[in-house]
């Protein structure tokens, strides 16, 4: 059980909960989840039905966006919730509820043996699951460009990733780590070219934060997406390293090379290549996607307030020195093993 707040329904939300039930415009609802872009989400229970009230707030660009992408990704067939009222003016959504589960949840609490049925099937076999959904969220990507004008121009280019490696040398080489403008403009050079590399890669409809706190596993087991408001067009490889090297969950890196491999396989999205090829784009995109989250968890932790952040940096500095170790076997890798001194020991 989360805290309890009083909230207001919106007009239109509440319109559409009374088609089922006499409610209160006014209720004390439990917290389910908080974004660091300060969205909140309440649980609401009524008629014997579950739903999830999204509020949002005036200052968040991404509002519209997420009602304009529900409901796309509802008409394609996505793994995401069905909109069923949305008040624009007060910045609220009421959507179906995807369960109170996150994989990341999932997976520790079967590690520990508590709070899952014990039918609840393996860690393992759930990630080839999310994986084959995240197939299926790509194999969408002609029809989801061809509806949505906003999300085709929203390219994942060499101009955002730039802006990812700039935000990691901000927040975690400058901010955390101390180095100096000079030191750090060092790296400008390589992250350009990492950026380039990411940036050719094959491309289709992403995520963009595919991580095991935005996968629902309801008591069905049924899998669904959250937090999509970022979706872009871009590499095909970043939300399964997104996913695949999460610091919120603990994986060895030959359960990574096993579950990408299969997933390779198995996704008909991907042009047919030598597998060091895959693998060698799968690891651009992991050190460009944890470099952007070690910056995330840097400046929410340091500047924002939102110190709960802190603990995933020492796990983010253990994946990066997994991934480099992997990187600098395949063929000609950019010169990134000079971030050893920054990232300190495993």
């Amino acid at each position: 059980m989360g805290t309890l707040n009083h909230v207001r329904l919106a007009p239109a939300v509440w319109d559409c909960l009374r088609t089922f039930s006499d409610v209160a415009q006014e209720l004390d609802l439990d917290l389910a989840g908080q974004a660091g872009s300060g969205r909140k989400y309440y649980r609401l229970q009524l008629a014997g039905r579950s739903w999830v009230l999204q509020q949002s707030h005036a200052g968040d660009a991404d509002f519209h966006r997420f009602v304009d992408y529900c409901e796309l990704f509802a008409l394609l067939g996505l793994s995401t919730p069905r909109i069923h009222a949305v008040d624009l003016e007060n910045f609220q959504v009421l959507l179906d509820d995807l369960g109170t589960t996150q994989l990341w949840d999932h997976c520790h609490q079967k590690a520990a043996g508590s709070n899952l049925p014990p039918q609840a099937e393996p860690c393992a076999e759930l990630y080839r699951r999310v994986l084959a959904e995240l197939t299926r969220w790509q194999s969408a990507s002609p029809g989801a460009f061809a509806s949505n004008a906003d999300l085709r121009s929203r390219e994942f280019d060499f101009a955002a990733l730039r802006w990812e490696t700039n935000y990691f040398t901000e927040h975690y080489l400058q901010g955390y780590c101390g180095l100096t403008t000079s030191i750090a403009d060092l790296w400008s050079l390589v992250f350009d070219q990492l950026a380039e590399h990411v940036a050719a890669h094959p491309r289709g409809l992403m995520h963009r934060d595919f991580q095991s706190q935005n996968v629902m596993v309801d008591i069905t087991g049924r899998i669904g997406f959250v937090d999509f408001q970022g979706a872009r067009h871009g590499s095909l490889y970043y939300d399964a390293a997104s996913l695949l090297w999460d610091p919120y969950v603990r994986s060895d890196s030959a359960s990574v090379r096993t579950w990408f491999l299969e997933w390779v396989a198995h996704n008909p999205n991907l042009p047919v290549a030598d597998i060091s090829v895959h693998w060698k784009c799968f690891l651009e995109a992991s050190l460009q996607r944890l470099m952007q989250a070690m910056g995330a968890y840097c400046n929410l932790s340091r500047n924002k307030g939102i110190t709960a952040f802190a603990k995933h940096i020492a796990p983010g500095r253990i994946r990066i020195l997994q991934v480099l170790d992997l990187y600098e076997m395949t063929t000609d890798p950019l010169n990134l093993h000079g971030l050893r001194a920054y990232l300190g020991d495993r």
